[in-house]
């Protein structure tokens, strides 16, 4: 005969380790490389919302909001300027295919995105985080920047850590990450 206090303390403690395994793997994404805190997506269509953060060769999006409703909508970065129609297409799903800007086979941001999840964006065509510019939700077909953040001119990212620090860009710390977990 099983102890129903037995099978409680089972289903309790397999609920744990499900709870904690997905803290962690969401965790992992912020703290495996260390990303530095660049800023918030403006919005100026369609909910556009969430923090950015980047590495080497990553942009993170934590938090991100789209009302998954723009037409032929994408992560799209530039080198130079502002968000406009020169750039790069960062699919999203990764499928590790570089997209010209009119290569309509290029993966669209189709479902809406309500802030509970974070984007890993990995960077295509040898493309180096530390020449972006700009990160937009662009839609091709009006031409028209959905939500974007403008990169600061030097991320830090080409030195050592110990410089990194010096240009004060804010790391996502253990317990920021914990802290927001918590509320």
């Amino acid at each position: 005969m099983v102890c129903t206090s037995h099978v409680n303390f089972r289903m309790k403690f397999q609920i744990l380790i499900l709870i904690l395994s997905a803290l962690l793997g969401s965790y992992e994404t912020f703290t495996i490389n260390n990303p530095i805190k660049i800023g918030k997506l403006s919005n100026n269509f369609h909910d556009i919302g969430g923090t950015v953060y980047v590495d080497k060769n990553k942009i993170y999006i934590r938090d991100f909001n789209y009302d998954g409703t723009g037409p032929d909508a994408f992560f799209f970065v530039g080198e130079s300027g502002t968000p406009n129609q020169k750039g790069t297409i960062i699919s999203y799903p990764d499928t590790g295919v570089c997209y010209d800007y009119n290569d309509h086979s290029a993966p669209l941001l189709t479902e809406a995105y309500d802030g509970t999840k974070d984007v890993v964006l990995t960077l295509p065509c040898s493309l180096d985080v530390t020449k972006i510019k700009w990160l937009s939700v662009w839609c091709r077909a009006y031409s028209m920047d959905f939500g974007s953040l403008i990169f600061p001119n030097s991320l830090g990212l080409e030195t050592n850590e110990e410089s990194v620090s010096e240009l004060e860009l804010e790391p996502l710390a253990e317990s920021e990450y914990y802290a927001s977990l918590s509320k």
